[in-house]
């Protein structure tokens, strides 16, 4: 809501079916003013049946030229709706990223974004606004489970084997929703069972945190999709599921909490919008259920470590360090250099054939040497700016906003 109490003018960027419910929240619950939308596709329908009004767009660029717009919820991945998410961020319009399955390369080129000007993008992970999920979450903080011994979160997919994208979907939030309630997770290791075709028949991801036992994430061919997380500890044990039909929490010794999966998922949608529009919520909300952008690129450190786990064979330290210009300057110097350092000796080499084959005169002789060393020599001269944009030790916190020393920094490769 804007500081005035009046609605915020929204736009609908996208065709991802999975972001319906944030529009049915969105305009449902009254909390913003959908005025426009582009490149939906097949949601067209379903968005006029929403909002009757409904101004309907073929691309992004019509959004750039509309003043009244304040929010954009960004609903695809698809390149033209990435380069459309880059711009109208740019303009000024705060934008609420839809997860889907296979957006990573949209939450990184958004990332610098967000580094530039904090709070402009919200990731949209209703998953963690679940009550089940947020009574959980509650449980743990008033350590009514005791001390964990076991979690495991299970989950089925219809059909006879595992779609890859459908898992990486699932994943993201998955981990997000075990993030929000466990903590930040250090260590991961990843498995999947194919038969001779190739079929996917189970994942299996195994996540490891300080003072946590090992957490199991398992996907497997089945049904209706269901899924089911589990906590036991030395107190007591409890159970959160979910299916088309029904969300259940179940705690030892205490009769079954229900909610109809519309409601639940039409409150959590709810909520994750109006912590979008207003910021985060007061100090009654635990601090795992507040959204950032930097939980959302946890998420997705996470789902890369998984490909890099079954890649490589083995368990990856997960270690996530908040983006920021300084470090993407870092990360760009590094590469320049690592290019440079290749490019240079084979410029020397062309140099000495030239040199060996055709008489020069002794002007290009040294004209060529300065032209074969001189970008090596102006990065190594770059390199002073990492140290002038070297922040103070006051500024180095951490996310909890207690100071930390400085660091000795190893070198990227």
């Amino acid at each position: 809501m804007s500081e005035r109490g009046e609605r915020p003018r929204c736009a609908w960027l996208g065709d991802a079916r999975g972001a319906l419910p944030v529009a049915r929240a969105l305009v449902e619950a009254n909390l913003g003013e959908l005025v426009v939308a582009a490149e939906c596709g097949d949601l067209a329908g379903d968005l006029l049946a929403l909002v009757p009004g409904l101004r309907l767009e073929r691309d992004w660029e019509s959004l750039l030229t509309r003043a009244d717009l304040s929010v954009v919820v960004i609903a695809s991945d698809a390149d033209g709706v990435l380069e459309g998410a880059r711009q109208l961020a740019r303009s000024g319009a705060r934008l609420l990223v839809w997860v889907g399955g296979s957006a990573t390369r949209l939450f990184s080129e958004l990332t610098l974004l967000d580094a530039e000007s904090p709070g402009r993008l919200y990731p949209l992970l209703p998953q963690r606004h679940l009550p089940a999920v947020s009574q959980l979450a509650d449980d743990l903080a008033r350590q009514k489970l005791g001390g964990l011994l076991s979690v495991q979160f299970a989950r089925t997919q219809p059909g006879i084997a595992l779609d890859a994208a459908t898992l990486d979907r699932d994943f993201l939030h998955d981990v997000d929703v075990l993030r929000s309630v466990l903590g930040h997770f250090e260590q991961l290791t990843a498995f999947r069972h194919a038969d001779a075709t190739g079929r996917i028949l189970q994942a299996t991801t195994t996540l490891g945190g300080p003072q946590l036992p090992p957490i199991v994430w398992q996907a497997n061919p089945g049904g209706a999709g269901v899924w089911t997380l589990t906590l036991v500890g030395n107190l007591g044990r409890v159970e959160v599921a979910a299916n088309d039909r029904e969300l259940t929490l179940q705690r030892d010794g205490a009769a079954v909490q229900r909610w109809p999966w519309h409601d639940a998922v039409h409150g959590a949608a709810r909520q994750t919008i109006e912590d979008a529009l207003t910021g985060p919520l007061g100090a009654d909300q635990p601090a795992g259920q507040r959204t950032t952008w930097d939980d959302l690129l946890r998420g997705v450190e996470l789902l890369a470590a998984t490909q890099e786990s079954l890649r490589r064979r083995r368990t990856i330290d997960v270690l996530f360090e908040a983006p920021s210009e300084r470090n993407l300057f870092k990360s760009h110097m590094t590469a320049a250099g690592c290019g440079l350092l290749l490019l240079t000796p084979v410029l020397v080499v062309l140099y000495l054939l030239v040199a060996a084959a055709f008489p020069l005169p002794e002007w290009l002789k040294i004209g060529l040497v300065i032209l074969v060393f001189a970008p090596f020599g102006l990065f190594l001269l770059l390199q002073a700016l990492v140290w002038i944009t070297r922040p103070s030790a006051a500024e180095i916190v951490v996310q909890d906003g207690t100071p930390e020393s400085p660091r000795a920094e190893s070198p990227q490769t």
